[in-house]
This record gives structure tokens, C-alpha cells and sequence, in this order.
């Protein structure tokens, strides 16, 4: 599939990410014959799956090394490469959000078929060549809930740092839920090419700065991310599992990356073959232990 976005420049970009102007933004291009430059049209019913295919900006706000990120909802590229980023409308359900992203799209010219994908689909992506012919991908989100179950909602934040994005997860799921699966394969797809996995005591990850100071746990302190993951593309996933309460044994102490997934609120008996892949990919190694950190790197 065509890539989506290089996030190398904003330049050449028109940002409304508050839903200010947008209705007259549209209303100006179709009166000049912008709308008929649309290229390519890009609908996310969740910020995560645009900030991933590299749709955000950052912020001036800091949590120690993090940086607080926002993400468009609704993007539309044109031929001479502007382009317009928005939260004024999306996909994946049948609301206003979805419906004003038809209406938008219409008026750039897309056909009622190109955009039948809208309404029931949390992705929705359109590329229009040269001749007016249209490519449209269509899928579901990174993580996309079965269940409206709110015991079994990701508590996700979303940073980055040093140009990265990082995932903080904090919510840990039901082990023996369909939540479980689907939290692996929210990380799977944040993390395709996983590197390594550092595990250490809670007051090594402090004294390393895997901390969230503004991030209150139930007990009322800071949250202290204790497992990490790391990817190829430069993304990290920082984890904040409890101690395993049955056996008594602190997170350093799981023998296995399994028991530490298990550990971090996740099934790891799964019949899946791609997160069972990504699973033994993960770390079949481990680098030797350091006081308070172990590393496990994959093969």
C-alpha cells in the first residue's frame, strides 16, 4: 500500500487541529478549485492510528523526556504536496463525524462508492492519480475494542521522544478476556520489528527516567514504567505492570518474556499465528543482567 505520510516537515502544512476553521476552509477551496487538487484523503477514527502512520505534531509540553503529541482525524494531500490536517471528522461509525467526512469528500469529487468504506471502517484511506482514478484501503484501528467494556479500556498515552512515538500503557486487562488478544495485537502493530525488552526494579526505571510524574497509579504515586519495549522503527512501548501478588515474585523475577507479558496484564495463550510469531521474535536472548536490568534482544 502506499505510504501514507513523512512526518520530516511541517512546512508545507495547513493545521486546524482545534476544528476552528474548517467548514470554511472547505467552503474557500471548492469555491477557487482547490478541492479538485485533492490527491489523497486520509479518515482515522482514532488519533493512535493516525500519529502511526506519521500524522503529529508535537507539542510544547514536557513530561521529563516525553513530549505530548496530537493527531489529525481527517487529512487531505494535494498535488503540489500541501497538506490539511483536522479534527473536524472521521470514520468508523454511523455520527456526524463520518457523515461530515462524506460531505467533505464529495465535494472534493470522490464517487459515493469510493466512500461507501467510511461509515464502517475506524481507517479509511483514498489515493486518486492523474486520470481520476481511485485507490481505497479500508481496515480496522490498532487495537480496535470488541467490547464496550470500560474495566477492559487501555488507559493509553501517547508521547514521543526524540522524534519517536512512545505508547504508555497503564491499564493492565482481564488475562483471561478477548482484551488480552487484543492488546497484544495493539502492540504487534505498534511494534512490528521489536528489538529488545528491558526489565528492571521500579527504582532503576525511576533513576532512568521511565517515569510519568503526572500520571497518578491507585495508590496515589507516580507511575514508574519498569518494562520497555523497544522496535526497529525507533518507537518504545513502557510498561507498568504490578507485582504478581499470587506468587509473590516481583517482575524481575518472571523467568520468561511469556510470564512477563503474562505479568503485564496480557494472555499470552494464544492461537493466532502472527502474534504467536511476533511472540518468539520477541526476545529469545538475554543480554547478561545488570544490577536492577535485565535486557532481552531478540534474534
Amino acid at each position: 500500500m502506499k505510504s501514507a505520510h513523512d512526518n520530516s516537515s511541517s512546512s508545507n502544512r495547513i493545521s486546524d487541529m482545534e476544528n476552528v476553521q474548517t467548514h470554511k476552509l472547505i467552503d474557500d477551496w471548492e469555491r477557487t478549485g482547490r478541492l479538485e487538487q485533492v490527491q489523497a484523503a486520509f479518515l482515522y477514527n482514532r488519533t493512535l492510528d493516525a500519529a502511526m502512520d506519521g500524522f503529529f505534531e508535537l507539542q510544547p509540553y514536557f513530561h521529563g523526556p516525553l513530549r505530548t503529541v496530537s493527531s489529525p482525524t481527517f487529512v487531505l494531500r494535494f498535488t503540489d504536496g500541501q497538506e490539511f490536517w483536522s479534527t473536524g471528522a472521521n470514520c468508523g461509525y454511523a455520527g456526524t463525524g463520518p457523515h461530515l467526512a462524506v460531505s467533505f469528500l464529495e465535494r472534493c469529487g470522490f464517487s459515493q462508492n469510493d466512500l461507501e468504506p467510511v461509515l464502517s471502517n475506524q481507517v479509511v484511506k483514498l489515493f486518486r492519480d492523474e486520470n481520476g482514478t481511485v485507490d481505497v484501503y479500508a481496515h480496522d484501528g490498532v487495537g480496535s475494542p470488541k467490547s464496550t467494556d470500560v474495566r477492559y479500556t487501555p488507559n493509553t498515552l501517547l508521547y514521543a521522544k526524540d522524534g519517536q512515538l512512545v505508547l504508555l500503557e497503564t491499564m493492565l486487562y482481564s488475562s483471561t478476556s478477548d482484551q488480552s488478544v487484543e492488546t497484544l495485537e495493539t502492540y504487534r502493530k505498534f511494534l512490528p520489528r521489536p528489538t529488545e525488552v528491558i526489565v528492571m526494579t521500579k527504582e532503576t526505571a525511576e533513576e532512568s527516567g521511565y517515569v510519568h510524574k503526572s500520571q497518578i497509579n491507585e495508590l496515589g504515586h507516580k507511575t514508574v514504567f519498569n518494562v520497555v519495549v523497544k522496535d526497529a522503527s525507533g518507537r518504545e512501548l513502557w510498561l507498568s505492570p504490578a507485582i504478581d501478588i499470587k506468587s509473590g515474585r516481583d517482575i524481575l523475577k518472571q523467568g520468561t518474556v511469556r510470564e512477563i507479558l503474562n505479568a503485564c496484564g496480557c494472555n499470552t495463550d494464544v492461537e493466532d499465528s502472527s502474534l504467536k510469531g511476533w511472540m518468539l521474535s520477541l526476545l529469545q536472548s538475554v543480554a547478561p543482567p545488570k544490577k536492577g536490568l535485565f535486557v532481552y534482544k531478540a534474534n
